[in-house]
């Protein structure tokens, strides 16, 4: 009996190993080929830690579909004017999460959130806007959206958050900037301006 077995077991392993196989390489190659896109800039893949209050006012904004977060080709920044390694770094890293997350209103409480938005109604270079949502003192209530800018053309603007807020730069064709730096009172409320 155990002679049978080890008989019929090499029979098997000789058959098989005259089937055709399929190699990885040959199995990857028949498969057809996408390019991938490029993925989409999200509040919430951009900021994982987001307080809850954060994500139900920006869902707010975006609820009707006019509004979205900027997108890195969105930006017309003269790059090749800039000759700093760093700036260019910085300015990459701005337009590639155009938002800030910092103590806008200067109230102690630093989850402020100030960001590039775009109205995907409007085609035009006027469809930016810079949105700022202020940390509610009470997190179970959702903030009220308030503008910096609405309906401008930012497509040449980066936020540069530092420890007194945001700057806002804004790039001219030979890679220089104006700078301005978010303000806020409570009877104004959000403006731009020297510190």
């Amino acid at each position: 009996m155990n002679a049978f077995c080890c008989l019929l077991l090499s029979v098997v392993m000789i058959g098989c190993s005259q089937c055709p196989s399929i190699s990885r390489h040959d199995a990857a190659a028949t498969k057809p080929t996408m390019t991938p896109t490029p993925p989409v800039a999200s509040l919430e893949s951009s900021y994982p830690d987001a307080p809850e209050w954060t994500l139900k006012a920006w869902h707010n904004l975006l609820s009707d579909g006019r509004y979205r977060l900027a997108q890195k080709a969105d930006f017309d920044i003269p790059m090749e004017h800039i000759t700093d390694t760093y700036k260019k770094i910085d300015i990459n890293d701005s337009i590639g999460r155009p938002f800030a997350v910092v103590d806008a209103n200067h109230d102690n409480r630093f989850k402020d959130l100030v960001a590039v938005v775009v109205d995907s109604l409007r085609t035009d270079r006027e469809r930016f806007g810079i949105v700022i949502f202020n940390e509610p003192a009470n997190h179970g209530e959702i903030p009220q959206p308030q503008w910096l800018y609405k309906e401008k053309d930012l497509s040449r603007t980066a936020l540069a958050p530092w420890s007194g807020g945001v700057t806002v730069r804004t790039y001219r064709d030979d890679g220089t900037y104006d700078a301005c730096y978010l303000k806020w009172t409570p009877t104004q409320g959000y403006s731009c301006g020297a510190p």
